[in-house]
């Protein structure tokens, strides 16, 4: 039984779309797995209720990772060392995120880094109530200089419970070349590192 042209000729195009299709999947896969191979790194994803350190000496990554989060729909706060405006314009952070400058200078946007349990609350205030909230506290090892190590220690720690009791998710990205060993394996011990 010989098939007509007519029907010989959509057969081949949609074998053709098929394995076009396949070579696009595989290819894709195939660059997800090479290592030291360039292009939009995958992001995590995140559970609730955890505090994920991200070990690197840049913030770029942990930005990355909360932008994400927040264009997913969750409510965002960010602790920086950069003042808000220089915040937002570096790391394209939108207005509808909370921002609070790590800064022992007075305004509306200023947060004494000295008064961890200050810092603490207003963390707590922000994420209470709501469903997805997640939570940047880019500068742990400013707060080391402003604050006893014990106490930042202490903090982390409270942001654990914060995280856990109001199912939030926290990103602490940590330098490793900045923190101190005696610092590191205290703050790092209850919290997830990606």
């Amino acid at each position: 039984m010989a098939l007509g042209a007519d029907i010989l000729i959509p057969l081949l195009f949609a074998v053709i779309l098929i394995t076009i299709a396949l070579a696009i999947l595989a290819y894709r896969r195939w660059r997800g797995t090479v290592p030291g191979r360039r292009g939009r790194p995958k992001v995590p994803s995140l559970e609730p209720g955890l505090v994920y350190a991200l070990p690197d000496t840049q913030a770029e990554r942990a930005f990355r990772v909360f932008g994400v989060e927040v264009a997913r729909g969750a409510k965002g706060l960010v602790l920086s060392r950069l003042r808000p405006e220089d915040l937002r314009e570096r790391y394209r952070i939108g207005l509808g995120v909370q921002t609070q400058w790590l800064s022992r200078a007075y305004g509306k946007e200023a947060a004494n880094p000295t008064n961890l349990g200050a810092l603490a609350h207003d963390i707590e205030r922000f994420v209470s109530g709501k469903e997805n909230s997640i939570v940047l506290v880019d500068g742990l090892e400013y707060l080391l200089v402003q604050a006893d190590s014990d106490e930042v220690v202490k903090f982390v720690r409270k942001l654990g419970e914060i995280a856990s009791n109001h199912r939030s998710k926290v990103l602490l990205p940590i330098n490793p070349k900045a923190l101190q060993e005696a610092h590191r394996a205290p703050i790092l011990r209850d919290v997830r590192a990606i």
